[in-house]
């Protein structure tokens, strides 16, 4: 691959709902472009969180739809992630199709706390305490 382009979330959202007479269809050409190896295409976290609230919201998707879609999305020919993001994006997939009241925002702010803090977070959430090996911690404590 030689050249390295970054997807916006619009982008993403035409493709993966395929709800734009002009847009999906070049969307979708374009993700082939990618599996092809005509380029790479770079997805961060911020645009996966766009995604999530806007078929969340806008769409009504549900979570098991959104996880299945992200997880093929995630794994596409041509797709990169900066550093372990990828990683990052599975573990928060694998948590937020589980834990129905956490975000995917939390459930990736958990994702961090075991990556990167010892397995703990400091939070008021008591959802948090559903997640395995994680240590809820509240100020004042």
């Amino acid at each position: 691959m030689s050249q390295t382009r970054f997807i916006d979330t619009n982008i993403l959202l035409r493709y993966l709902t395929n709800d734009h007479a002009d847009h999906s269809p070049r969307s979708a050409r374009l993700f082939y472009e990618m599996a092809v190896g005509e380029f790479a295409g770079l997805l961060s976290m911020t645009a996966i969180f766009e995604v999530v609230y806007v078929l969340e919201g806008l769409k009504q998707w549900g979570r098991e739809q959104i996880v299945q879609s992200l997880e093929i999305l995630a794994m596409a020919p041509g797709i990169r992630f900066l550093n372990d993001e990828r990683e990052y994006l599975a573990a928060t997939l694998a948590l937020y199709a589980v834990i129905p009241k956490l975000s995917f925002a939390d459930c990736y702010h958990a994702v961090l706390s075991q990556t990167f803090c010892n397995s703990e977070i400091y939070t008021f959430d008591r959802e948090f305490d559903r997640i395995p090996g994680l240590t809820r911690l509240e100020p004042g404590e």
